[in-house]
């Protein structure tokens, strides 16, 4: 099948700030779609769910230490529940606590090693804590495999191997188009890198747009948004 090259227009970069605004988080709020499947049984434990939900607001304001604190007092009440723990991952990358994302990351695999969501968790962490995008991709990859119309791990896979400088981005570009046209066409302008900085840093990540996507890909995870 002949593939075209998307729109230019669609690779243009935002204007990227150096931490998240409450803007993209109501962006990417907006772009959730609510999906009934069997994934709902992955919903939070009711005893829990006023905590999660607090920490959930936390962080659209940008107060991180508190939301990770409420959040904590969510996993004491139950302490293995998959989107509690996603979220922790969330807060974690974005208080710079990159080793303890990955820990947890890799904590969540082995309770959920079914689950392609936790995939990409891991992917997005060990992207930050190592910079490896080859490492990056081993685990997009395992994700795409028990779920291969995840359009969070389609374009998550065509923006790092697009940052690996792989031609064959755009083909999972127009899967995901194919998945869902709207949402990739809103990734494509508002979030997608053009350039990862080199050499990386931490800094230069987020200002360079890896927390904007993150954030983007992590509201896919939010409570109606699971594919």
């Amino acid at each position: 099948m002949h593939q075209t090259v998307p729109d230019k227009e669609m690779f243009r970069t935002a204007q990227f700030q150096t931490s998240p605004s409450s803007e993209i988080y109501q962006t990417a709020q907006e772009l959730n779609k609510p999906v009934e499947s069997s994934e709902r049984a992955k919903s939070v434990k009711p005893e829990a769910l006023p905590l999660v939900m607090s920490s959930y607001g936390l962080i659209s304001t940008g107060d991180f230490k508190k939301a990770l604190l409420v959040l904590e007092q969510a996993l004491e009440i139950a302490p293995n529940d998959l989107r509690a723990l996603l979220l922790k991952v969330q807060i974690l990358l974005l208080l710079r606590k990159l080793r303890d994302a990955d820990k947890t990351t890799s904590l969540i695999m082995e309770l959920y090693p079914g689950d392609h969501h936790v995939y990409l968790a891991k992917a997005i962490s060990t992207l930050f804590y190592t910079t490896n995008m080859a490492e990056s991709l081993k685990y997009i990859n395992k994700g795409l495999e028990i779920r291969s119309d995840c359009i969070e791990l389609v374009l998550a896979k065509a923006q790092i191997l697009y940052l690996m400088k792989d031609p064959t981005y755009n083909a999972w570009v127009l899967q995901a188009s194919e998945i869902d046209a709207s949402r990739t066409d809103t990734f494509l302008k508002k979030y997608w890198i053009e350039h990862f900085p080199e050499p990386p840093s931490h800094t230069g990540a987020e200002i360079h747009g890896l927390l904007q996507t993150l954030m983007f890909l992590a509201s896919q995870q939010s409570f109606g948004g699971w594919k």
